[in-house]
């Protein structure tokens, strides 16, 4: 461990004990807590509060709605009836005791006491039509909304009957709704690549399209990614409970959030994020954070440093469904591939960590530990040249290309053949003629053809196929030399927290050099163990270095009130 941090022998068996069946880990730090699991954990879609009990949830299944709590008892709503799936269950507090649930056909609504649930709206199979999205106007509980590949359909007898709503798109990918959301008096509605919003509930005004990103330029023209100032696909809208106006959209490329109404937006900062995918947004009542999760993982974003943090200690599986959890809205409940887990979110307000104040002997030594190990720029360097994907590359295949056209073609032919020398001697009229065979005629000849084809030197076919290859280089190295100084910073702050911010007890020390090993590894395998090396040969020359990764306890407020102020 000696080129991050170092664990002493006390730590290595207060983490054993925590580990093992003494105390479960989920309660010995801030974490996962994974309670007794429903049957067939890995169907599991979907999660929302209860809408009666507050301490309860309401979990969906491929085939079953789910009932229960942190207690772990689950108890089966409504049965499985039909052929089609679940994805979805939805609440609203204008409905408090009704649960909708969505499958790819059709949706259903009950009420909880009844564990029963009737079918309310089914799409149409003939034309591939599927149930994606649904919504109660908070104003008319008795109007309803549902959202369609094929379409929007409204209802204002309590989905008796429906038609199709006026006015919105019926043909193309703009006809997807995928996402429902009102928001005061306006009605907001989101397709994969548009956002529309309509204040009389008649006609949709457009408010922002987003153009192709790379991965989905295939499903978008090029045409409309040069227009489109954002690029992704949307999948979430989420506005804020605290300040009108303040909306924030979840998409593959990232968050935007927009403080008027949609009018215009802005990119939230993905510092922290692992990967830009955004599928889920959820917004914490207490503080008015922003909790999201992506294609691997959960993450808070902290607006005073305009970063995203990762929500560590325990989720090993991608979530795919996230939601609010507990009486006072204290966790957040989320569904992977693993099952059911709470992550508790603690107070209100979280008041500032406080600062140590190390010796100035300490503080000038980890400023030369900054100094001294390897750059930003020394590992992205590193990153390339271990990737084999920098430009000398195909500067190198262009000029190949080109000098091929120096040199010679080579042919070389051989003939060879044979044949029998015959000469006819005529007799008289009473002698028969004779034949008189001569020796074999023998045909050797070999010939040697040297051409040389030079209008490849100006300028040569094989250019098309470099240039092809060139960008999807360029496109690896962005992508891997991004997330190579996404993990560089991330590595930096982490060094800081440990190094100016006292951790509450050995064990929390003992976890956060963890995960700045863990960091190291990833760079590690994104630069062939370049950083571990020059770690190495950094720790060995510079023993003291291991001094400032040493666990001093946490410090006092007695001691942190007597320092003087100009330190």
């Amino acid at each position: 461990m000696k080129r991050s941090f170092s664990i002493s022998s006390r730590a290595l068996v207060i983490f054993a004990l925590l580990s093992g069946a003494l105390i479960p880990l989920a309660y010995a730090f801030h974490g996962w807590e994974r309670p007794a699991q429903p049957s067939q954990p890995s169907q599991l879609q979907d999660v929302i509060p209860h809408p009666v009990d507050p301490a309860g949830l309401i979990l969906a299944s491929k085939h079953e709605i789910l009932t229960g709590g942190r207690s772990g008892k689950w108890e089966s709503l409504w049965d499985r009836r039909y052929s089609d799936t679940f994805h979805s269950v939805l609440s609203f507090e204008t409905l408090p005791e009704f649960i909708f649930a969505l499958s790819d056909r059709r949706i259903l609504c009950g009420r909880v006491s009844d564990r029963d649930g009737a079918e309310i709206f089914r799409a149409d199979p003939s034309r591939n039509e599927q149930v994606l999205s649904f919504a109660v106007l908070p104003e008319d509980p008795d109007y309803w909304l549902a959202g369609t590949s094929r379409g929007l359909f409204e209802s204002d007898d309590r989905g008796r009957t429906w038609s199709r709503f006026p006015g919105f798109p019926i043909s193309g990918e703009d006809a997807s709704v995928a996402v429902l959301k009102f928001y005061g008096d306006r009605l907001f509605v989101a397709t994969s690549r548009k956002l529309m919003i309509s204040r009389d509930l008649k006609r949709f005004e457009p408010l922002l399209t987003l153009g192709a990103s790379r991965d989905d330029q295939e499903a978008f023209s090029i045409e409309d990614e040069k227009t489109s100032q954002f690029q992704g696909r949307i999948h979430a809208l989420v506005p804020s409970s605290t300040a009108p106006g303040l909306l924030w959209l979840g998409t593959s490329a990232g968050v935007l959030e927009s403080r008027d109404y949609g009018v215009s937006w802005k990119p939230l900062p993905s510092s922290g994020l692992k990967s830009r995918d955004i599928r889920k947004l959820l917004v914490l009542p207490k503080s008015g954070s922003l909790a999201a999760s992506s294609s691997d993982g959960i993450y808070l974003y902290d607006f005073a440093q305009a970063r995203w943090k990762e929500l560590f200690g325990g989720l090993s599986a991608a979530p795919r469904a996230l939601s609010l959890a507990g009486e006072d809205h204290n966790s957040l409940a989320v569904i992977s591939d693993d099952g059911f887990a709470f992550y508790p979110l603690g107070g209100e307000v979280q008041p500032p960590p406080p600062l140590s104040i190390p010796s100035p002997e300490k503080l000038e030594l980890f400023h030369r530990l900054l100094k001294l190990e390897p750059s930003a720029r020394d590992i992205q360097s590193a990153v390339v040249r271990y990737s084999n994907t920098g430009s000398q590359k195909t500067k190198r295949w262009q000029w190949e290309s080109r000098l091929k056209a120096l040199v010679p073609q080579f042919s070389v032919g051989k003939n060879y053949s044979r044949g029998n020398s015959v000469d006819i001697d005529r007799g008289s009229t009473t002698d028969a003629d004779r034949y008189i065979l001569g020796p074999d005629n023998l045909d050797r000849d070999i010939d040697v053809d040297v051409s040389w084809d030079l209008k490849d030197f100006i300028w040569s076919s094989d250019q098309t196929s470099i240039d092809s290859r060139e960008k999807l280089m360029i496109e690896l190295r962005h992508d891997m030399v991004s997330e190579a100084t996404r993990l560089y910073h991330e590595r930096r702050r982490l060094q800081m927290e440990i190094f100016f911010t006292p951790a509450s007890g050995e064990m929390d020390h003992v976890l956060r050099q963890v995960r700045l090993d863990e960091i190291t590894a990833l760079l590690d395998g994104m630069t062939g163990g370049y950083l571990s090396q020059a770690l190495d040969r950094l720790y060995d020359e510079n023993p003291a270095f291991m001094r400032l990764w040493e666990y001093e306890g946490p410090a006092s407020p007695a001691a942190l009130s007597a320092a003087p102020a100009s330190a």
